[in-house]
């Protein structure tokens, strides 16, 4: 993360379904707009976003307030797609004005190969369904968007917490959410979006700290396999092989 080096590629070039790892974009745009006490309120249109939602949850009406902070941990513990769009809305007063502000940002650092259709990742939005466009990019460009995101202290804040709990509306019962990231706590990860759909198959940024250094890894098109770890088993790989490499960068430093 620091150094900016590739220590291990595999395809780093090809153009993918990223899934729900589209959140850290989403996240980061966020973070960058609003404030941890701000408060967002749930749309029409939002609601019309059922899957993997708060809404499934905790059933919800147009009108319900919930604050900026628990939108980010919905989105990035949770991966919740309402409040994604919910962040989108807020921001970019559409989502088609958010979607813009994606892509300006992808171009601002510098991604040649990364286009954005939606806030969510979902390969079929729910508020466009006969749009067959979808998100892609590819492991080095999302590998910059992590790197991104993980240096906004909310977004990375964020990640860490195996646990968090929401609330809608002041007077709300809480929801308590947990991390789809399952190599969180070991081996020095401190992080990770996951993400998961048909064409995108198992996707995985994952954030590492050990031994003084940090790693960003990036796993895209991951098979499901029969317990649906494969995606982190392989995660774990490149973060061992990483932390292993003795390149001159490191001897040098």
């Amino acid at each position: 993360i620091n150094t900016g080096e590739v220590i291990y590629s595999k395809n780093a070039d090809l153009k993918l379904s990223p899934a729900s790892t589209t959140k850290l974009m989403t996240s980061l745009l966020f973070a960058e707009n609003k404030s941890k006490s701000d408060y967002l309120t749930f749309s029409d249109t939002v609601l019309k976003v059922t899957e993997t939602s708060i809404n499934y949850y905790k059933k919800l009406n147009p009108g319900d307030k919930i604050s900026a902070e628990d939108t980010m941990k919905a989105v990035m513990i949770f991966s919740a797609n309402d409040t994604a769009y919910l962040m989108a809305e807020s921001v970019g007063g559409t989502v088609d004005n958010f979607v813009t502000m994606m892509n300006e940002k992808a171009k601002e650092l510098g991604l040649k190969d990364t286009h954005f259709v939606n806030p969510s990742g979902l390969e079929i939005d729910p508020l466009n369904p006969n749009n067959k466009d979808i998100n892609q990019t590819t492991a080095y460009d999302l590998a910059q968007i992590g790197i991104a995101a993980f240096k906004n202290d909310w977004v990375r804040e964020t990640m860490a917490p195996k646990t968090g709990q929401i609330t809608v509306n002041l007077a709300g019962s809480p929801v308590i959410i947990e991390s789809r990231n399952k190599v969180l706590g070991k081996n020095g990860n401190i992080g990770g979006k996951t993400g998961t759909e048909d064409l995108a198959g198992h996707c995985f940024v994952g954030f590492y700290e050990k031994d003084g250094r940090d790693l960003v890894t990036v796993v895209l098109k991951s098979e499901y396999g029969a317990t649906g770890l494969n995606v982190f088993e392989d995660t774990e790989k490149i973060a061992n092989y990483g932390f292993l490499a003795q390149k001159e960068v490191y001897k040098n430093a």
